[in-house]
């Protein structure tokens, strides 16, 4: 069916970018074609909203939404632009339920897991989405002050990883890590002047899952008291001339040392 931008589909599918609205309808808006395929393999897409060149780029999500009963709505470029919130939008929208909301971080029994605090660029997070899951992950959990992982912008930088991996929010980091230490997990972060390198991990015990990685804020890394509740930090040589890494990029070198070391 052909939507316009006054329909109820394309209200629902805009006011998505509100958290509020997010959280009082229990939906999500995914756009991208990575984001909806990912959706449309977990199950978790309602309906999908693609241009008439979309059908056509898209063909294949589109028939999949169709063996899935998905209705699927034909928008206009201008009402594309609207719904996805970008001045690009790349042609295929989709609204999905939201992901489930464990009762308990650890009553699955994750052995790999990742815990932000304060991580506030949507961005960011979903990009640290998307390496925990690539890397094997099972638990995201986000402290207090880090950006909602279903917002729209966080959501396409995940490219969809939300609907495949456990996340769940936290009021209080030091419990969780509290509570993955008796769950058997080793617990570790990173410090500019830790001890242990990175690389030198091999020879060094805990490493391997079970395990939770611990990342801070951005600008300035993790509280005091978080980093003491930690059982080993490490530090990522720099051998050039930057300060620093981006914390998405420093993850995805802490997450893919767990993940070749579970391997080996």
């Amino acid at each position: 069916m052909v939507a316009g931008r006054s329909s109820k589909i394309v209200a629902l599918a805009r006011s998505l970018h509100q958290r509020k609205a997010r959280e009082e309808s229990g939906k999500l808006l995914a756009e991208g074609p990575q984001a909806v395929e990912y959706g449309l393999r977990a199950g978790q897409i309602e309906a999908l909203l693609v241009t008439e060149d979309g059908l056509t780029i898209f063909g294949a999500l589109v028939r999949e939404a169709d063996r899935q009963g998905v209705p699927v709505s034909i928008v206009d470029e201008r009402t594309s632009k609207a719904v996805a919130g970008t001045n690009s939008p790349q042609g295929v929208t989709a609204i999905a339920a939201l992901p489930r909301v464990l009762p308990s971080p650890f009553s699955a029994g994750p052995s790999f897991v990742v815990l932000l605090e304060q991580a506030q660029d949507p961005g960011n997070v979903g990009t640290i989405i998307r390496t925990a899951d690539a890397a094997g992950a099972d638990l995201v959990i986000l402290g207090p002050g880090s950006a909602d992982p279903f917002s729209p912008k966080c959501v396409r930088a995940s490219a969809g990883s939300v609907f495949g991996i456990d996340i769940v929010a936290t009021s209080d980091p030091i419990a969780e890590i509290a509570a993955a230490k008796r769950a058997g997990l080793s617990i570790l972060s990173t410090s500019a002047d830790a001890a242990v390198s990175v690389f030198d991990t091999d020879s060094q015990p805990g490493f391997a899952p079970p395990v939770m990685w611990v990342f801070g804020n951005e600008a300035r890394g993790l509280d005091e008291a978080t980093q003491a509740a930690c059982d080993v930090g490490v530090q990522i040589p720099i051998a050039g001339g930057a300060e620093s890494l981006n914390i998405a990029t420093a993850s995805a070198v802490c997450l893919f040392t767990s993940a070749r070391l579970a391997g080996s």
